[in-house]
């Protein structure tokens, strides 16, 4: 019978279980939006910050490795050392060393010259003209044709062995080529260059690739060093081994030690440099890949960086990587708690492990990694334009596989971070749910995140708090009396070696015009690296170095420099006058101004007796004391004009003065400047370290932020049913705000504290190097606590807004 036969119920066949992937976009789906975009934010910025500082340190480490012998290629640099005094270090060295090495010292198989044009002390241009269909101002150099066989310098046109081999020659640099030429073929081609010892024709015999931004040099034009034998100025001291104007770069031997050339130098000098028994020289090497990070010499060829940029910026990229991982896992586990080892004890009495938990949560934490990954790159690409201008370094994101493989690498940590820190958030599952209903990981895990939100809410402080110790410093060397009156004084280069005979017709017709209050000349621009020389005072045969202006009478009066003592420079004064300021006369123990009036001084190309002491001024860039410094009477070394003029008629000196030059010097551009910006870029450095530090400090506050955020839901979610059960009974918000303030207070102000303490420590070191230097700003150390904790607060407001918003009866149907 059908009843004694009822119908067998079969189950229904096994479902495929979800795999992880599928489970974990499904768990994300069902997250709430902001907390996904925080979770996916805080990993995106911390990842951008962390390949930001990658590339600027690549770029820092990488500076003249390009060149094929970069391991065995040295510059020569000396070291002065007279009686009592610090060692003076300066990369030039005599024209005479690279011809005497090589033949001398056979581990040297190549040596090579280059003699930039010197303006003051630094390298400067020279007026290059192309027929009358182009004329312009270039960086300029003569080098020995050994060059081409010590660096790397790719050749566009042209033979690099033969290129540099005949005198009146030049090689181009490749922008400066087309920009001359417009695409023709240039060799072959006549340059008319003046070149300050003289001006003549030469001959284009290549064009060489423009090096790159990673280079400790950027030559443009490059002229043969036998162009110098024909030409008799005695500004050029070829055989003179204490006269130090050019670059000396050796190329050893290939397995040659450097320290076997190093144990030679000592008894080179002793055969070499005579004649000062006082001065005490020293040859050193210097490896072509430490000059970037390690040299920091009197008349470098290009500014800098410094080797304890590399220490920061490896230390910021170890601590972005590091806190981008460590929000990612709290933020992700953030809502590990309440049933969350119920579930974990339910899953194992299914028959899951742990590696299934880790599985599922590698999976969910994959999938937001990959987003985040994304956003990263997409906000390097955005940033890098900002952040080259701000570096000064023009910086590209890497593409290609290696790209894609490091982010994915990248992504797979930050997941296996995730799906660790849930591991260690959960208790161990157990097969009976009873056992695990206590909050996962409450105070360890608390302990730990609160510890998290502390350092970074440290570092946003810190970096902010540097940022305004840096700017203040920036508007206290703005604020500094300069002793000198810089303001609308235009500064006029002359590059062309026949104003040598017309400097006074050129300033007497400038001076007539409107506007123009007063003209002076001068043998370099202030605020840059003032030359060097030896100076012996009141008859004393022991020297001095300090530093040496050349400048005509009307000086002192243009720039508005005030006497201490004796008078201005006269016309009268130029076979036998100095000045000097106040410190050369501390420096001599000459008691006071007045007494130095009517010394003796042998400056080397001129002797002759102090007729005034002017007050100290900054003749250097602020950074730097002012130092002793004779100025005299020289036409022979003016390269600049100085131009002081009112400030309401500018417009028409400006005017009047292309007039000028238009007629005396037609087949040359009027190129002019104005003094204070000269004075204003020495401080481009601190600018951008403090615009760097600020941007830092900005991407450190709101990952702090995201850091409260999720310590905020960690909080919320242990004490979920609590707060429920008060919502239910009538409370309001202020029950989650009270919550998070106890919690969030301690760390917060131990994060302040310990801030103050690392940014006063960090920028009192930093102040140190300064000779005239602000007071910590108490202020700005103030307003960056106050932004940090607002920023602070306002995360966890919007964390308990959204608790707030969540329904109680749902809250407490699930516990």
């Amino acid at each position: 019978m059908l009843g004694n036969h009822a119908p067998s119920h079969r189950p229904p066949p096994p479902r495929a279980p979800h795999s992880p992937l599928g489970i974990a976009v499904r768990e994300l789906r069902r997250r709430a939006a902001g907390e996904r975009l925080v979770n996916l934010l805080a990993l995106a910025l911390g990842t951008a910050v962390f390949l930001v500082a990658l590339l600027l340190l690549r770029s820092e480490l990488g500076y003249d490795r390009f060149h094929q012998h970069a391991g065995r290629i040295y510059r020569m640099y000396e070291d002065f050392l007279l009686p009592g005094k610090p060692a003076v270090s300066t990369a030039f060295s005599p024209l005479v060393m690279a011809p005497t090495l090589r033949r001398e010292l056979p581990e040297v198989i190549e040596a090579a010259r280059i003699l930039p044009y010197l303006e003051g002390s630094v390298p400067g241009k020279v007026a290059v003209r192309l027929g009358r269909e182009r004329q312009g101002y270039e960086w300029f150099s003569w080098a020995d044709e050994s060059v081409f066989r010590i660096f790397t310098l790719p050749m566009v046109a042209g033979d690099p062995a033969t290129a540099l081999a005949l005198p009146n020659t030049v090689v181009l640099g490749e922008s400066v080529a087309r920009r001359y030429f417009e695409g023709r073929p240039p060799l072959g081609s006549v340059l008319r260059i003046d070149t300050g010892f003289s001006d003549e024709d030469y001959r284009v015999t290549g064009v060489f690739k423009d090096l790159p931004y990673n280079s400790h040099f950027h030559p443009h034009v490059m002229a043969s060093f036998r162009s110098l034998d024909h030409v008799r100025d005695p500004r050029i001291l070829r055989d003179h081994w204490w006269a130090n104007d050019a670059y000396t770069y050796v190329l050893l031997g290939n397995g040659v030690p450097a320290e076997r050339l190093a144990s030679e130098l000592p008894a080179f000098v002793a055969r070499h440099y005579r004649g000062l028994p006082d001065v005490k020289a020293t040859l050193h090497m210097q490896r072509l890949t430490d000059i970037h990070l390690r040299s920091h010499l009197q008349g470098e060829i290009e500014a800098n960086g410094d080797v304890a940029t590399v220490h920061v910026l490896t230390a910021a990229a170890a601590a972005a990587l590091l806190i981008a991982l460590l929000n990612f896992m709290a933020l992700t586990t953030a809502r590990d708690g309440g049933r969350a080892g119920e579930w974990a004890a339910i899953m194992a009495t299914l028959g899951a492990r742990r590696r299934h938990l880790f599985a599922r949560r590698f999976a969910e934490s994959l999938v937001l990694a990959i987003l985040a990954m994304a956003a990263a790159a997409a906000l390097v690409w955005l940033a890098l334009p900002g952040i080259g201008d701000l570096t000064g370094q023009p910086l590209a994101l890497p593409h290609g596989l290696p790209a894609l493989l490091a982010l994915a690498g990248l992504a797979l940590l930050s997941a296996a971070a995730a799906g660790a820190g849930s591991l260690l958030s959960l208790p161990a599952a157990v097969a009976d749910p009873s056992l695990a209903r206590t909050p996962a990981g409450g105070r360890g895990g608390g302990a730990l995140r609160g510890g998290l939100v502390a350092i970074e809410l440290a570092i946003a402080t810190a970096l902010l708090a540097g940022a305004a110790t840096v700017a203040e410093q920036v508007r206290f060397m703005r604020r500094l009396d300069l002793g000198l009156d810089q303001r609308h004084v235009l500064v006029v280069p002359m590059r062309d070696i026949a104003l040598r005979d017309r400097f006074r017709a050129l300033g007497a017709a400038v001076a007539r015009g409107p506007g123009v209050l007063g003209v002076a000349f001068s043998s370099q621009v202030l605020g840059h690296e003032t030359p060097q020389t030896t100076v012996q005072v009141g008859g004393s045969k022991s020297f001095k170095v300090m530093g040496a202006l050349m400048v005509d009478p009307g000086f002192t009066r243009v720039l508005g420099l005030h006497l201490a003592a004796g008078r201005a420079l006269q016309e009268s004064d130029a076979a036998s006058g100095f000045l000097v300021n106040e410190a050369a006369v501390r420096l001599w123990d000459l008691g006071s101004p007045r007494a130095a009036i009517g010394k003796a001084l042998d400056c080397g190309i001129k002797a002759g007796t102090i007729v005034g002491v002017v007050r100290d001024f900054h003749h250097q860039a602020v950074q730097h004391a002012i130092e002793p410094l004779i100025m005299h009477i020289r036409p022979l070394n003016y390269r600049y004009m100085y131009v002081k003029v009112e400030p309401r008629a500018a417009a028409a000196a400006l005017r009047h003065l292309d007039g000028v030059w238009r007629a005396m010097v037609p087949d040359k551009p009027c190129e002019r400047f104005w003094l204070n910006g000269e004075y204003d870029r020495a401080y481009q450095g601190e600018e951008r370290l403090a615009r760097l530090a600020g941007v830092a400090g900005l991407a450190a506050l709101v990952l702090a932020c995201c850091a409260v955020t999720g310590f905020a839901a960690f909080v919320l979610e242990r004490r979920a049913r609590q707060l429920a059960i008060r919502r239910a009974l009538g409370s309001s918000r202020g029950d989650a705000v009270e919550l998070l303030a106890k919690r969030l207070a301690p760390p917060a102000i131990a994060a302040v504290l310990g801030a103050w303490t690392a940014a006063w420590l960090a920028m009192r070191a930093w102040l140190a190097h300064f000779a005239y230097r602000t007071t910590i700003p108490r202020l700005g150390f103030a307003a960056a606590a106050a932004a940090v904790l607002a920023a602070a607060w306002l995360a966890a407001s919007w964390q308990c807004r959204q608790a707030a918003r969540a329904d109680a009866a749902a809250a407490l149907r699930e516990y």
